[in-house]
C-alpha cells in the first residue's frame, strides 16, 4: 500500500485548506499516516483489553486496520468536499445515478484502478482489508443518509458483495470501526493544532475570554448555523445542547497551555504537543468494546470525550472552514473541476488526445460495450481521471484549456 501512486497523490491534496498553502497544514497524505498511526495503536490496545470479546466479533487486525487507514483517503478528490459534491453532481447528471462519493471510489481505486500487476486489477488486498475500508459498508440509496453516503458503486458489486460474504447487511467489522474512530481523532485534534499555530482558531482568547462573552458568541454562531442547515449536533443519536457544547469547550480549554499567539518558540511547541499528544491518548485509551445490538457498532467512547470531540471539529468549521476567504477559493475549485469534467467529458467523444494515455486504454473497451451502458461509463472514466489528479495537475490542466497559461510539454499533467 505504501508504494501506490494513488498515496502518493495524496501529498498533493486538501486536508482543509490548499496543499500548495504549505508546511504548517496537514496534507491528506500527512492525514493519512496519522491516521494509519492511531489505527494500529487503538487495534492493539483493544486487542490486549478485550482478548475474547474482539475474538467472537470476528476478530481485530491491527496490520487490517492500518493498512484501512492508508487507504480510506484514496478516493478523494483534489480540492477536498466541494469538489467531491461538484463531481457527485456532474456524474449524475452525465448518466449515471451513483454519482461519486470519495469512500466508494476509494474501494473503486483498491480493487480496479490501482495497478500493481499485469495479470490482475488494483492491489489485490484481502477480505479483511476491503470490509475494513468500508465505512458504509452499502450501495446508494434514494433517499436520507444511505443517499448522501455510501461505500460502493454498483461497478464494483461483485468486489463489495465477494468481501461482505458472511457478514450481516450494513454491520462495519471492528477493523473498520477503528479506521473511522481514529480519522475523527486525527482531523479533530491535528487540524485545530494546524489553525491555532496558523492564528485562525484563537484558542489563547477564548482562554483569556472575561465573563465568556466570546465563548457564548461561538456556541450561539455554531447553533445558529445547525439550525440553518436543518443539521443539529449529535453524539451517538442524541443532541447535544448549545450548554453541554459550551461547557465541553470551557473544560477543553482550561487545561490549553498558552494564554498568548502562537509564535513558534520552542517551549511552545513543546507545550502544545503535549497538549495535542495527550488529548489523543486520552481517546485511545478509553475506547473499549461492548456486544452491540443488531448492525450497530462494538467500539465505543464515553460521552463527554464524544462530545469533545464534536466540539473540536466544530471549531475548525467555524474559524476555518466557513471562512469568507476559503469561500472563495472553493467557488473557484467547483469551477475549475466544472470545466475539466465538461472537457474531459466532450473528449470521451470527440477528441480522446485530451485524456491521459491510460483512459484511452479504458475508451477502446468503453467503446465494446452496449449502446446504453456507454454513457454511464464515459461519465465514470472522466470522474476516475479528475479524482486520480493532485491540485497542482488541475490547476495547470485548467489553465491551459482555458488559454491562461501554455504550460510546457513537459508538464506531468494525467500520466
Amino acid at each position: 500500500m505504501l508504494y501506490a501512486s494513488s498515496l502518493r497523490r495524496l501529498a498533493g491534496v486538501t486536508q482543509v485548506v490548499s496543499a500548495a498553502e504549505g508546511s504548517v497544514f496537514h496534507n491528506r497524505l500527512t492525514h493519512s499516516l496519522q491516521v494509519a498511526q492511531i489505527a494500529r495503536r487503538l487495534a492493539q490496545r483493544l486487542v490486549k483489553d478485550h482478548p475474547s470479546l474482539s475474538a467472537r466479533l470476528g476478530g481485530l487486525d491491527p496490520d487490517v486496520a492500518e493498512t484501512a487507514a492508508l487507504c480510506h483517503d484514496l478516493g478523494h478528490p483534489p480540492f477536498g468536499h466541494v469538489a467531491e459534491e461538484e463531481l457527485d453532481r456532474l456524474v449524475v447528471a452525465a448518466g449515471d445515478s451513483d454519482g461519486f462519493e470519495g469512500n466508494a471510489q476509494s474501494l473503486r481505486i483498491v480493487t480496479k484502478l490501482s495497478v500493481r500487476h499485469k495479470d490482475f486489477p488494483g492491489l489485490n488486498l484481502t477480505r479483511a482489508s476491503l470490509n475494513a475500508i468500508l465505512k458504509y459498508p452499502w450501495f446508494r440509496m434514494g433517499t436520507g443518509k444511505r443517499h448522501r453516503k455510501w461505500g460502493a458503486y454498483r461497478t464494483e458489486r461483485r468486489e463489495f458483495l465477494w468481501a461482505r460474504r458472511g457478514l450481516r447487511p450494513q454491520a462495519r467489522t471492528l477493523e473498520a470501526q477503528v479506521m473511522d474512530a481514529a480519522d475523527d481523532i486525527a482531523f479533530s485534534v491535528h487540524d485545530v493544532e494546524d489553525f491555532f499555530r496558523a492564528g485562525l482558531i484563537p484558542l489563547d482568547r477564548l482562554l483569556s475570554d472575561r465573563g465568556g462573552v466570546q465563548l457564548d458568541r461561538l456556541a450561539e454562531a455554531v447553533f445558529q448555523r445547525r439550525r440553518t442547515d436543518k443539521r443539529p449536533l449529535t453524539v451517538g443519536g442524541r443532541r447535544i445542547s448549545q450548554s453541554t457544547f459550551r461547557s465541553s469547550l470551557e473544560r477543553l480549554l482550561s487545561w490549553f497551555p498558552l494564554t498568548e499567539p502562537f509564535r513558534g518558540s520552542r517551549n511552545e511547541r513543546a507545550l502544545l504537543r503535549a497538549f495535542t499528544s495527550t488529548l489523543i491518548s486520552n481517546y485511545i485509551q478509553d475506547h473499549r468494546l461492548e456486544r452491540p445490538t443488531g448492525a450497530g457498532d462494538a467500539l465505543v467512547l464515553r460521552r463527554d470525550y464524544e462530545i469533545e470531540i464534536v466540539v473540536l471539529k466544530e471549531l475548525v468549521f467555524h474559524y476555518v472552514i466557513h471562512n469568507p476567504a476559503l469561500a472563495t477559493q472553493q467557488l473557484g475549485h467547483k469551477a475549475a473541476v466544472r470545466h475539466l469534467f465538461s472537457e474531459f467529458l466532450h473528449g470521451t467523444t470527440h477528441n480522446a488526445d485530451l485524456l491521459p494515455s491510460h483512459c484511452r486504454d479504458d475508451l477502446t473497451m468503453i467503446e465494446r460495450l452496449p449502446s446504453r451502458d456507454r454513457r454511464r461509463a464515459r461519465a465514470r472514466l472522466v470522474a476516475d481521471t479528475i479524482a486520480s489528479m493532485s491540485e497542482r495537475q488541475i490547476v495547470l490542466l485548467h489553465n491551459r484549456l482555458r488559454g491562461i497559461d501554455p504550460g510546457s510539454i513537459f508538464d506531468l499533467i494525467g500520466r
